[in-house]
């Protein structure tokens, strides 16, 4: 069995041949007469056990003792001094000494308190450094989990900031030319409908059919920009969030009734899938058909060769899900993370409204939307809404 290593150190030569008596036969014994002769070995080797006086020539005792532990902290010490009393004594302890034993030496005391020292050593330390391992390990798991959450919390907050900020003042801007434009407008919307009533009622002589066409285009147009500038309005002020109980399946046919009234959806085949045992949701109707219409219009013009619309209603972790899927070309990955900014649009018509209207509709009602895109494959809308709860 290989010997445990001591280093002996004391100024008095007799104690050291005491040590050698002692212990030279059971351990590897190396002595020094002096502090510095000491520190010198303990930088060049390792030792398992130090014996040592306190009162050392060039040393204050916790001077010394300080200077063992800089070498290396794990040592185990055991002062023998002829001081029977020390005001240092839980300082001493404090830096780590193992035992306090007094000269003139007792034989028995010191060899049992070195292999009592040897054996604690050999039993607890791997433990213990095991469980300070175990411990730091998980500490530093923990602390770099918060750490990662903490920065994706804040990147969410920055970003939602952000976005915010820039609703704000687009929304401030909008307002301002929805409201100077919106007025006359209606002047000539209302003179344009009264002119082309007469005309379909021959009030009006006008042989050549040209004119009724022409005061239908701009009828319609005027329409179509009176519409542009409702939702300006709608996405500056957005409205309060009342609402009532809704089926949602049922507003879903509602907004799919509107659109083939108008001539839509022609090329475009409807499968359904509809939970029928969904919760309600809160809402107002008129502002869910807004946001349904404008999705399915989306839908619609990404496929103008025609194609398919899948419409799925579920429950998911206790909310309704509402899924718009079609096959048609897609989004581009650069356009995905704007979909929701005003003025974005990558069409030949409209202005780019209508999903930044229907993202604030949904916010209005607690709602999440997700868009997943693959290009020249599809588009996936998902919807997902709270239940409605009756307020007691």
């Amino acid at each position: 069995m290989k010997k445990l290593k001591i280093l002996g150190i004391d100024n008095d030569l007799n104690i050291l041949k005491l040590y050698k008596v002692i212990l030279g036969e059971d351990y590897l014994l190396s002595l020094s007469s002096s502090a510095h002769q000491g520190l010198e070995k303990l930088k060049r080797e390792n030792f398992n056990l130090i014996l040592t006086e306190l009162r050392l020539n060039g040393f204050e005792g916790l001077e010394f003792i300080r200077k063992i532990k800089e070498i290396n902290q794990d040592y185990i010490i055991i002062v023998v001094s002829s001081l029977k009393s020390s005001e240092n004594l839980i300082e001493l302890i404090h830096l780590g000494i193992k035992d306090y034993l007094l000269k003139p030496l007792q034989f028995s005391k010191l060899k049992a308190s070195i292999k009592n020292n040897f054996e604690k050593a050999k039993k607890e330390t791997p433990q213990e450094l095991k469980k300070i391992n175990l411990e730091l390990k998980e500490k530093n798991y923990q602390l770099e989990e918060k750490i990662k959450k903490d920065i994706q919390v804040f990147t969410k907050l920055q970003d939602q900031f952000a976005h915010t900020e820039k609703m704000a003042s687009i929304g401030l801007f909008a307002s301002g030319i929805a409201h100077e434009l919106n007025n006359p407008l209606g002047i000539i919307l209302m003179n344009i409908k009264l002119v082309y009533d007469d005309l379909l009622n021959n009030k009006l002589k006008v042989k050549e059919t040209r004119h009724q066409h022409a005061l239908e285009r701009v009828y319609k147009a005027t329409l179509r920009t009176k519409k542009i500038l409702n939702d300006l309005l709608t996405f500056s002020k957005p409205q309060t969030s009342q609402g009532v109980p809704l089926d949602i399946n049922v507003v879903i046919e509602e907004a799919l009734e509107n659109l083939k009234i108008q001539g839509l959806l022609k090329n475009i085949k409807i499968i359904k899938n509809y939970n029928f045992n969904l919760p309600h949701l809160k809402g107002d109707e008129d502002r869910f058909l807004q946001v349904f219409i404008n999705i399915i219009t989306n839908a619609e013009e990404a496929m103008p060769e025609g194609g398919k619309l899948a419409i799925i209603t579920s429950i998911n972790e206790e909310k309704v899900q509402i899924e718009f899927k079609d096959n048609g070309c897609g989004i581009k990955e650069e356009n995905l993370k704007n979909i929701f900014d005003p003025f974005l649009s990558t069409k030949d018509k409209g202005i780019g409204l209508g999903l930044s209207v229907s993202y604030g509709i949904i916010k209005q009602y607690q709602g999440q939307i997700k868009i997943e895109s693959i290009l020249n494959r599809g588009t996936k809308f998902i919807l997902i809404f709270p239940p409605y709860k009756v307020e007691n």
